[in-house]
């Protein structure tokens, strides 16, 4: 997972970040390379979109990557994103610009070992891409807001039908 932090199954970057290579001659530009953020449910409405298919009229997490894939200046659609596991006491991460917060963090790699005041993990990407830094004594601010988002993100999914 080179300079990130975690591997598969867990909500560090390591973990999470995942390379996406498409090609579709003639609809997609070749050769390009795009840093804006998506996540794997912005699929199916993108692909919708492509290929003219409408999409279902219940409500959907994933936005249309289009835009994002036709130009490299366009933001990525989301203004947050979420992660969320399973079990009794699942891991969960929420993402809003440079700021993560994850919930019962766990790094199978085990290269830094978490501490018991670690059940949630602040970061500011921008200036820990490798997630070494704990910021939720430091920065209570930014550890209040993204916990609401995250509850708040909790409730609309409770909610879905």
């Amino acid at each position: 997972s080179g300079p990130y932090r975690g591997a598969k199954f867990s909500f560090f970057e390591g973990g999470i970040r995942v390379p996406a290579i498409i090609r579709w001659p003639e609809k997609i530009p070749a050769g390009q390379v795009r840093n804006q953020l998506s996540i794997s449910v912005d699929w199916l409405p993108t692909l919708a979109e492509f290929t003219g298919v409408p999409l279902p009229e219940h409500k959907i997490d994933g936005k249309s990557l289009v835009s994002v894939i036709q130009s490299d200046s366009v933001k990525s659609p989301h203004a947050e994103f979420h992660w969320i596991g399973t079990g009794s006491d699942p891991q969960w991460a929420v993402r809003e610009g440079d700021w993560k917060l994850i919930g019962n963090p766990r790094d199978p790699t085990k290269k830094s070992p978490l501490n018991k005041g670690d059940k949630l993990f602040l970061v500011d990407l921008s200036k820990d891409i490798g997630e070494k830094n704990n910021l939720r004594n430091t920065h209570p601010v930014q550890l209040k807001r993204l916990k609401s988002i995250h509850e708040r993100w909790l409730v609309d999914l409770r909610g879905f039908k």
